[in-house]
């Protein structure tokens, strides 16, 4: 139950955090079409997202957590999109949104860490490629176009490289590679 002194205290707090929270930033490009990439570091489970129904034995392998995706939305034969996410379905809906699920790297040794550093170098094993994908991808790309933003406390192994000059952090306080942190006027 929430009585007055946990609501005054818990809204002075989220006033406070409110003034030392990031800035959001919008980025102005020539086209309207984005490219957005998540990592999710074990936040989600796969087949908690968007379900295999199509495999005869993802119902018994998932017990009753597989009975939620009856009502989801399907995205093709195999796999059924959470139906509590419905933002993502409207934009699945919209030709918005598209899901690359049960893909793989080439890594296939057990740890988590050097998998992840395989996923976001895209090299082919660990360690061996020392700047991101998404970095070299902005290498390529006309310089006014070459821009990216990065929702992390520190600049993700994907976007780690040479093609610095592009690249916004939106979290860390002291900014990224040593500059200030990002504000409306750095990006538009």
């Amino acid at each position: 139950m929430l009585d007055r002194r946990s609501f005054l205290s818990t809204g002075t707090l989220g006033v406070l955090a409110s003034a030392f929270a990031p800035r959001i930033a919008f980025a102005r490009a020539a086209t309207d079409k984005r490219f957005v990439f998540i990592i999710q570091r074990g936040a989600a489970d796969g087949l908690g997202t968007i379900g295999a129904v199509g495999d005869p034995a993802f119902a018994g392998v998932r017990g009753d957590l597989a009975a939620d995706f009856a009502t989801g939305t399907k995205l093709d034969g195999m796999f059924t999109l959470h139906p509590a996410m419905t933002a993502s379905a409207g934009l699945y809906k919209q030709g918005q949104a598209l899901f690359a699920h049960a893909i793989a790297s080439p890594y296939r040794d057990r740890s988590h860490f050097d998998g992840q550093n395989v996923l976001e170098t895209g090299g082919v094993s660990a360690y061996q490629v020392r700047d991101g994908w998404l970095n070299r991808l902005l290498g390529v790309l006309p310089a006014d176009e070459a821009r990216a933003i990065a929702v992390a406390a520190t600049v993700p192994m994907a976007l780690r490289g040479a093609a610095r000059g592009g690249i916004l952090c939106t979290v860390e306080p002291a900014g990224c590679f040593g500059r200030p942190a990002a504000t409306r006027r750095d990006v538009v």
